[in-house]
């Protein structure tokens, strides 16, 4: 029983001991030479975490910064590239407009929705009073049915004139 009254002493002075304390023991010097060995290597790992925040820090600014500008960038290339589609609808229908006035005033029509501008919203106030169908000739009677093919390329009409 002894033994272990023994025992618990050496463990309670042993846990009051510091590591400093032993490892001065162990190396034959005192325990404030050992403590401030230490001294620097803390300061220089100190430096170094606060250098790893730093560039951590600046690297996040950096990806954020350029996530923004591939963004915009991204943005702006979806606005030419649908400006340029609208350019494109518009040089077809001023092509057509002399031949094919009802195509030319829908590819307009389009072309406004997409982008509207005081130029495309002249060419459509232009065409308002334009016929935009061509009508049908063949009947001189009123027609009473109409039917297209499935493709839609053809059309059959009936009217009382047979």
């Amino acid at each position: 029983m002894r033994s272990d009254g023994f025992v618990v002493q050496l463990i309670k002075a042993l846990s009051r001991e510091t590591p400093a304390s032993l490892g001065a023991s162990t190396r034959a010097i005192t325990r404030d030479e050992l403590e401030g060995d230490d001294v620097p290597e803390q300061q220089r790992t100190k430096r170094l975490n606060r250098a790893a925040i730093s560039i951590l820090t600046i690297l996040t600014i950096l990806a954020i910064t350029g996530s923004l500008i591939a963004f915009q960038q991204y943005r702006n290339a979806i606005q030419q590239r649908d400006y340029a589609i609208a350019n494109q609808i518009i040089a077809q229908a001023d092509r057509l407009r002399s031949t094919d006035v009802s195509l030319a005033a829908q590819l307009d029509l389009t072309a406004y929705r997409m982008r509207p501008t005081p130029g495309l919203y002249t060419a459509l106030v232009t065409t308002e009073n334009a016929a935009l169908s061509i009508p049908l000739t063949g009947h001189i009677d009123s027609v009473s049915s109409v039917a297209f093919s499935p493709d839609g390329h053809t059309m059959a009409s009936g009217s009382a004139d047979q």
